[in-house]
């Protein structure tokens, strides 16, 4: 006898975000591929099946089918810790923006290197 499917059950709400991030051309490919796999699974059909339509293995249908079922809309999401870490560090990309703000374009002299140079030149002129 054959394993009964397991049925994903979800909310009108979550069904119509799934919509949208699967119909979604500005959203993530992810984003897309998870959704999509998520709306045929509500819809009955078995794992490989899923996979088979879509281009991928069982256990990436499991994985997702798994973590909605589990989480809802937020199993979707990458986990934290996953990819690249960062090779700059937190604090020097805070100073960076930090110099960069709007408040600090305000004080900085505007105009071409010249103007600037000659500005700089006449208040150290005056200074002395």
């Amino acid at each position: 006898m054959a394993r009964p499917i397991k049925l994903l059950v979800a909310s009108a709400d979550s069904v119509a975000e799934l919509q949208r991030r699967a119909r979604a051309s500005t959203s993530a490919h992810r984003d897309r591929f998870r959704a999509e796999i998520i709306l045929l699974r509500l819809e009955g059909i078995k794992i490989a099946e899923v996979a088979e339509r879509l281009g991928t293995s069982a256990p990436t249908v499991s994985t997702w089918s798994s973590r909605f079922e589990a989480q809802g809309l937020d199993g979707l999401k990458d986990r934290a810790g996953r990819g690249r870490k960062p090779s700059i560090p937190r604090k020097k990309i805070e100073r960076v923006v930090t110099e960069v703000t709007p408040q600090s374009l305000e004080r900085a002299q505007h105009g071409s290197p010249r103007r600037r140079l000659a500005q700089h030149r006449a208040t150290h002129l005056v200074e002395e």
